[in-house]
Formats: structure tokens, sequence, C-alpha cells
């Protein structure tokens, strides 16, 4: 049996053994501010260098970890909703990128003064963002560079009805593997202001800045700048619905050699709706190539029409067809749209494309050049162009290719320029082509009718070689000219009619309203219309009185009118001459002039309206029904017993024992007949 020195020595060395266990084999522990190391010595805790994360804290058995900031950790240790202030000039490779954000919202705001940049290093095969399940991210004063992920969005992708709002961020030179070189949007929104987007290339050619796709994604960008695209593609794309908001972008050329092939700046190939609000797209001067591709904007054909408002201009953007915007396109009354030193390569520096419409409301203004149909302006078959009251287009100065047709105006497909608004080609010029001003194409037709009013046009100055030059209407090609219209008298002898005017190859009576052509072609009015043959006139179709024209006008109406009932011209109203063929109610019953006085052969007058001797037309003109009633006559000539050129139905029994009935009669319905 062990002795009791024994059993003590064992005891103590039970307890040693304890405590080495406790201890992690070291005997004793460190002073506050120290830790342990493997090897039981201690060591001072590391304080994290000033700008650096501390990862987690110093312990008995582990030093202070510390981490240079990258972008991941920080946005790990901000709280969801959190603001995170960046105080660095720029982080570099992975540090900068691979921030994943789900469900929650994040804002990152660079250095104050001269902003962040977050840099990720070259083919790190990483972007900066990636947002889904509905995340919103914040970005203000950054810049977002090297990206180089083999997916959509080499700077940013939001999916899952994210969002992503930008301020004041510049995206240069990332490179995506699918579409949007920097930004992509899939189902989700981005509103983006003071953005720049310069050098971002998409390797799928869709959206070398912004790619959105999906009926859920909304794209809104406000003032900044977009680059333009540095292969066929887009800068910016349009899917499956997306629509777009552009106010105030400046698009140029930023990174493009002029030898190189440029894409379009917006491609919506979606159909979904696109507003452009007072932008600029800007090309290069420079001679097109066949390699040069510098469109604005391409549309679906069918699909919603791109709103333009307030003042968007395209300057120097070439194209080698199809005219530099292609799509079906709004111009808003309050917008002034101008095209400046264009060239649309085959076609005109705009083309309506089959399928699609133009709706002008605003001042559309282009000069330009193109190739085989249209200088400035082309509507293709099967296209629409319509200049809606108060609108107004304007081509000049426009060129086509040698053995191009139509240098202001090629029309191929229907252009209509309805009431209040004007068409204006002047200055533009075919080398050994046709139709220097316009070109009404075979199966085109160019109308000025609005029943029964009717637009306004000046054709001048156009040139075209060693042929009538202002208007060319090919064989099968109409020209309706409106209500009233006639060509100014500069146009007599310019304007030319293939196959001449046997067969009557412009139109048929029942078509239009009022046509002229070259040399004897005739005028042929529809039904309700009669030609106007006075002498020293201009020929134009004139209203006889039927459901289109107005039964009454006012004197102001009427001398305004170039002519307000067959052979009464409107300045002849209350000229002072009675002008029998004025004595209707469309031109208010030639004002006063017809009430007599000194001189005026009373009975001359009752017998020229007699039933009996109305003659039958009036320089050629039928005389309207209301100037053959003697009733009528004497209502103006003596009715209006106050002169307050009215005559009630007291005034009429008095005068003319005429009953209530016969009085409305007169008075059309109403309880005044109205003399001037």
């Amino acid at each position: 049996m062990p002795g009791p020195n024994c059993l003590i020595l064992a005891l103590l060395l039970l307890l040693g053994a304890a405590h080495t266990h406790a201890q992690g084999g070291c005997p004793t522990g460190c002073p506050a501010g120290q830790f342990q190391d493997p090897s039981c010595a201690c060591y001072p805790c590391t304080t994290c260098p000033p700008g650096d994360l501390e990862l987690s804290p110093c312990t008995a058995t582990n030093d202070t970890a510390c981490s240079p900031p990258t972008m991941q950790l920080l946005a790990a240790a901000t709280p969801p909703g959190g603001v995170l202030h960046l105080t660095q000039d720029e982080f570099l490779g992975s540090f900068a990128c691979g921030v994943a954000l789900s469900g929650v919202s994040l804002t990152i705001v660079g250095r104050p003064g001269g902003g962040t940049t977050l840099n990720c290093a070259p083919d790190m095969g990483l972007r900066h963002f990636d947002l889904s399940g509905g995340a919103t991210l914040t970005l203000v004063n950054l810049t977002l560079s090297g990206g180089t992920p083999t997916g959509p969005g080499g700077s940013v992708r939001a999916i899952e009805g994210s969002r992503l709002e930008a301020t004041g961020v510049t995206f240069r030179g990332s490179t995506s593997g699918g579409p949007g070189g920097a930004v992509s949007l899939v189902m989700s929104e981005a509103v983006l202001t003071d953005c720049v987007f310069d050098g971002s290339v998409s390797s799928s050619g869709e959206g070398d800045a912004v790619s959105a796709s999906g009926i859920a994604a909304n794209l809104t960008v406000r003032g900044g700048i977009v680059d333009e695209s540095a292969a066929s593609g887009s800068s910016v794309v349009l899917e499956d619905g997306a629509v777009g908001t552009f106010l105030n972008v400046k698009f140029e050329s930023r990174n493009v050699a002029s030898t190189v092939t440029a894409g379009t700046y917006i491609n919506n190939t979606g159909g979904g709706a696109v507003v452009i609000d007072t932008c600029l797209f800007l090309g290069e001067l420079r001679f097109p190539g066949p390699a040069e591709k510098q469109r604005a904007y391409l549309g679906a054909p069918g699909g919603t029409p791109a709103v333009l408002r307030g003042a968007v201009v395209f300057a120097d953007l070439w194209t080698p067809s199809g005219g530099l915007f292609a799509g079906s396109l709004v111009i808003e009354p309050t917008a002034v749209v101008t095209v400046a030193g264009g060239n649309g390569g085959t076609d005109a520096a705009l083309t309506v494309p089959e399928g699609s419409f133009f709706n002008v409301s605003g001042r559309l203004e282009v000069q330009g050049a193109g190739g085989g149909a249209g200088g400035c302006l082309s509507v293709k078959a099967g296209g629409t162009l319509n200049v809606l009251p108060g609108g107004s287009v304007s081509a000049s100065a426009c060129t086509v290719d040698a053995g191009g047709q139509g240098a202001g105006l090629y029309v191929g497909g229907a252009f209509n320029v309805q009431r209040n608004a004007h068409l204006q080609v002047s200055q533009s010029s075919t080398f050994f082509g046709t139709g220097g001003g316009v070109l009404v194409a075979p199966g085109g037709s160019l109308s000025f009718s609005d029943p029964p009013y009717a637009g306004s046009f000046d054709f001048s100055g156009n040139t075209a070689a060693g042929q009538p030059s202002q208007l060319h209407i090919s064989t099968g090609g109409t020209v309706d000219f409106g209500p009233g219209n006639a060509l100014a008298a500069n146009l007599a002898g310019d304007v030319f009619v293939e196959g001449g005017c046997g067969g009557d190859p412009i139109f048929t009576p029942s078509e239009i309203y009022g046509v002229v052509s070259a040399g004897s072609c005739p005028w042929r009015c529809m039904a309700g219309y009669a030609l106007n043959q006075a002498p020293n006139t201009t020929k134009a179709c004139l209203s006889l009185g039927g459901p289109a024209a107005p039964l009454f006008r006012n004197s102001t109406q009427a001398q305004a009118e170039l002519f307000c009932a067959p052979g009464c011209m409107g300045s002849l109203v209350g000229d002072g001459t009675c002008h029998v063929e004025c004595l209707s109610a469309q031109c208010a019953w030639d004002l006063l002039d017809c009430r007599g006085g000194d001189g005026f052969d009373w009975a001359a007058a009752r017998s020229r309206v007699a039933d009996s001797t109305v003659p039958g037309t009036v320089q050629g003109a039928p005389v309207p029904p209301a100037a053959a009633r003697r009733d009528v006559l004497e209502l103006i000539i003596r009715g209006d017993d106050n002169l307050d050129k009215t005559i009630d139905e007291h005034e009429s029994a008095a005068a003319f024992k005429l009953s209530p009935e016969q009085h409305a009669a007169a008075a059309g319905g109403g309880g005044h007949l109205a003399t001037a």
C-alpha cells in the first residue's frame, strides 16, 4: 500500500493536470489587452489600421481579426435599409465587386468631393452588384468600371422585381457576356439620374449601356450621357414589353472611331412604350461608309409608338439603310423635333417603315440626305405619316443620290396633312433622279383633304435634272389637295405626271375634292363640289352647300375663305359692291352690300333672283338654292328694320307676313335669321 507521501504527490499531479487542461496546456492566462498563443506566450491584441475592418475582436486565445475594406464586407456590415458612406478613393479587384443583395435595401454614397471608384480587376469574372428578390440599391457619386461577368449586366444585374436608383454614377468599361454591358434589368426597374455610360460592351450586342427585358421592366434615364454602341448592336435595348423614358439625355459618340461600325442608340425590339423628352442624339461629322450604322431609334413595326416631347435633336447621324428613326412615332403638340445633317444610306434620313406610322402634332424639321427613296423623308408602302391639326413638317436642303427619287419627300405609303396642318418642302434636289421636291410613288397617296377643310402646303425652290421638280406623280400614285386648295402659281409648269392625263391616271371623281396636274390634265371634283371656272382665278373645287359645308358663316369667317361659295371669293364679301353670287348664308349674305341705297337697282336685284329668271350658274358655278329664293333675298334687303343684322319672327311677320313656321324654315330652325 502506498505511503502518505505518495498519495500527496499523486494528488498534486492530478491537480496540476486539471489546471493545465483548463488553460489549454498553459499554466496561466494573459493580462487584459493580450492574448495567449498556442505556445502559451502572451502578445498584445492588434489594433486594426485606420480604414481596415475588425472582423472579430481580440479574445483570450485569438488576436483581433482585421481586413482591408471590401465592398462585400462593408455591405454585409450595413444594417438593412441603412446608408454606407464610403471614404476611400478607390476599391480594386475583388475588393470592389461581388456584392449580392436579396430582398433588402441599401444605399451607397461615394466619397464627398470626388466620388469613389469601384474597379473590378480584368478577367475576375465578377460584376459589381447582383440584385434579386425585390432588393433596392441606391448608388450616389460612384464610378463602376471593369466588370467582366460571363452573364448579363457588366456592373449591375437586377432580377425578380428589384430596383436600381443611381445618381451621378459613371458606368465605364465593363463587358458582359450577355445583355446589358453596364446594367441588365429583367422584370425590374431602374431610375438613372445624371449618369454617364462610357465604353461598356455587351458581347451579345444587346444594350452596351442598358438592357431591360420583360413587361414589368421599366427604365427611366434623366440627364446624363449615353455612349453609342461599339458594335452593330445598340446602346439601350428594350425587350419583351419593357418600357423606357429618356429626359434631357445626351446620346453621343465617345469612344467609337469613325472607321468602326456603330450601332443604334435605342433599340425597342419588344414593342413597349417609350418616351423621348428633350434629348440630343449626336453622331460624327464624317463621310458615310459601308460599315457605319448610327441610328437614333429602332422600334418594332406595329409596336407601341415612341413619344417625342420637348426639343429632340438628331444631328450628324448615319445609317446604311432604314433611316435614323425607324418605327412608329408620336410627336406631341409642344415638341420640336430636328434632324440636321443626317444620312439614311439607301433610305431617307427619316423613314416610316411598312406597318408603322408617324403622328405629328408638333413640329418636325428635317435636313438630310439619302439614297434610292427619299432624302429627308420617306413613307414606305404600308407606312403612314399623319400631320395632325396644329402640326407641321418641313423638309429643306435635302439631297438624294444619283438616280434617287424624292429628295425632300418620297411617298410610297400614305401621307396625310389634316386641317390647320402644314407641309413644306423646299430647296431640295436630286442628282440625275426624279422629284426634287416630292415624289408620289405607285400606290402612294399624298392627301391634304380633311373635309370640309384642307391642310396647307408649300413646295418651292426644289430642283431635279431636266424635268419638272416640285411634284412628281408616278403612274398609280394619287394626290388629293382638299377642298378649296390649289397649287401656287409658281408650280403651274413644275408638276410632272407620268403617262400624262390619258385615262385619268391620278383620281376618280369619287375619290377627290380637288386635283391638279401638269399641262392640260383636268381638275375633277366629287359630288357636292363644283369646279370654279371664273376667269383669272385659281382653279379649285368649291362646296355647293352640301352637308360637308357649314350652314352659315359670319362676315369674318366668309372673308377668310378663298371661296366662301361657288363663284364668290371671300375678298368680295363686304367690299361695297353687291354680288348676287355671294348672296348665301355661307358668304354672310355679302354683308350689307346688297341692302340697297343710292343708285341700287332694286328691280334688277329682285328680277335676278326671281325663280323664273335665276341663272343656273354664275361665272361657271351653280348658284346656291338660298340665293335663288325670293323670300330670302327680300329678308336681307328690307326685312331687318332695326338693322341689328338679324331678323326675328316679328320682323318676318311684319315685313313679309311669314307664319312662324315659314320664318323658322327660313331661319334654318333657329329663332333668328342672321344677315351678316
